[in-house]
């Protein structure tokens, strides 16, 4: 997952390049690309991994071509007055509840799509048993968001500050 003018995310593994914390005008990675140059706000190459991004006015879940593809489902964009919370959950495969429709469910290595709970849909970004951020939401198509990152502190820190720089 990436965060744009902000700390880049990407699902999977932590490569190690770049550091959690807030940039303005650029984008920092923590998983899976490179960090631009110069300050450019473009978003490094696609590596076939979903991206977290954080805008001013937004927080979007951006799905490659082909996860688009197997989630049935676009990227997801959630303005932050309708973000409402953030949790960190130590195995975010192990947290997901509810029933796949639509989506993908490779067992014990990928959940991708809406889950239906009990208190709604949720949308589900999940690879392996890696520690995941859950993001409460209201008025929103999703009662929640759960995205799966080697680095969930650090990204769940960086929504939690977004959020309360914005109040």
């Amino acid at each position: 997952m990436t965060i744009r003018t902000g700390t880049s995310y990407r699902s999977g593994l932590l490569t190690g390049q770049g550091k959690a914390g807030w940039i303005t005008g650029r984008v920092e990675t923590i998983r899976g690309c490179s960090l631009p140059r110069g300050g450019s706000r473009e978003l490094p190459q696609d590596h076939g991994m979903s991206t977290v991004e954080v805008h001013e006015d937004e927080l979007r879940l951006r799905l490659t071509r082909f996860e688009r593809l197997l989630a049935l489902h676009g990227d997801v964009r959630v303005p932050w007055a309708a973000v409402t919370g953030v949790e960190v959950v130590p195995d975010a495969y192990t947290a997901v509840v509810g029933l796949r429709a639509p989506g993908l469910a490779l067992p014990g290595r990928r959940l991708l799509g809406t889950w239906r709970t009990s208190r709604g849909p949720e949308f589900v970004d999940v690879t392996g048993h890696l520690p995941g951020v859950r993001i409460a939401l209201r008025d929103q198509p999703f009662v929640s968001l759960l995205v799966g990152s080697a680095d969930a502190g650090a990204l769940a820190a960086l929504v939690t500050r977004h959020l309360q720089a914005g109040s």
